[in-house]
């Protein structure tokens, strides 16, 4: 219990704040703030989530592997593979 209060308070903080340094006084300040932040929430999961599908980052070389991930090249995964018979 003390944990979770602990938590609430902490993002209770964090809110705080944010609501401060980005202005947010009124609801149509809210809701612009809202329609900016959700493209890059969304760009950032969709980023993690293909990296977790071709098991490596953006620009990650190891000697291993010599490709890379910069957004211009296709890649084919396992999945799509899977999906199309491959």
């Amino acid at each position: 219990m003390k944990e979770e209060t602990r938590k609430r308070r902490e993002k209770r903080a964090f809110f705080k704040e944010l609501i401060k340094k980005e202005g947010l006084k009124t609801i149509p300040d809210v809701t612009r703030f809202l329609k900016e932040i959700s493209g890059t929430i969304l760009e950032e999961m969709l980023e993690a989530e293909l990296d977790e599908e071709l098991g490596y980052e953006k620009y990650d070389r190891t000697e291993e592997k010599d490709n890379y991930r910069n957004g211009y090249t296709s890649k084919k995964s396992e999945r799509n593979s899977r999906r199309n018979g491959t």
